[in-house]
């Protein structure tokens, strides 16, 4: 009973945690179209609300191979009382945009939330299901789907960046809150617009 209580619990506070970045995250890009600004203003905006949360963002680091997909503008943020890690990707609608696609893919593209939030699990759930509607447009149109635009690589490339993620720490000036890239001992304030 009490591991069904802490699962319960568990269980509990992620959803909690993940409808709350949710909510700010569509907020936020409601305000900010352009991605960066999401992703910067969004980093600011829940580190001051919730210092507690250990915010990360992935660095691109393209890989000689040529397969590693570049990601820019994904956020993780650690929840260190729940051993929680959520992944908030302001630019995932056009990450799975075909040039040469069926209808049926556009009309499932206009479903798909333009900022992801979630846990690792949801990322890998999410990311098939992208894959998979991405394979079937694609064979419609007589053509196959690029190996770095399969399900793995795409999630190597989320997995890869995470030794390389760069904390951000929230700064607070007289213009209005900054957030700083720690970056082995040296920093540099980012505007959030």
């Amino acid at each position: 009973q009490q591991i069904d209580a802490r699962y319960a619990a568990r269980r509990e506070a992620e959803e909690r945690e993940l409808s709350y970045i949710n909510a700010v995250a569509k907020q936020v890009h409601t305000y900010f179209s352009q991605v960066k600004d999401c992703t910067n203003v969004l980093a600011t905006v829940l580190k001051q609300d919730n210092p507690m949360y250990d915010i990360r963002l992935l660095i691109d680091e393209v890989q000689a191979s040529g397969i590693q997909l570049p990601l820019e503008n994904v956020l993780v943020v650690e929840i260190p009382r729940w051993q929680m890690r959520i992944f908030v990707d302001c630019d995932w609608a056009t990450r799975f945009t075909l040039y040469h696609c069926t209808t049926e893919y556009v009309e499932f593209l206009r479903t798909v939330p333009s900022v992801f939030v979630g846990t690792e699990a949801h990322l890998v759930q999410a990311v098939r299901k992208q894959v998979d509607e991405m394979k079937l447009s694609m064979h419609a149109c007589n053509m196959t789907l690029p190996p770095w635009r399969q399900a793995d690589p795409i999630l190597a490339s989320y997995w890869s960046q995470l030794s390389t993620a760069v904390p951000l720490h929230v700064v607070t000036q007289s213009g209005g809150a900054l957030f700083e890239l720690q970056t082995g001992g040296s920093s540099s304030p980012i505007s959030p617009c």
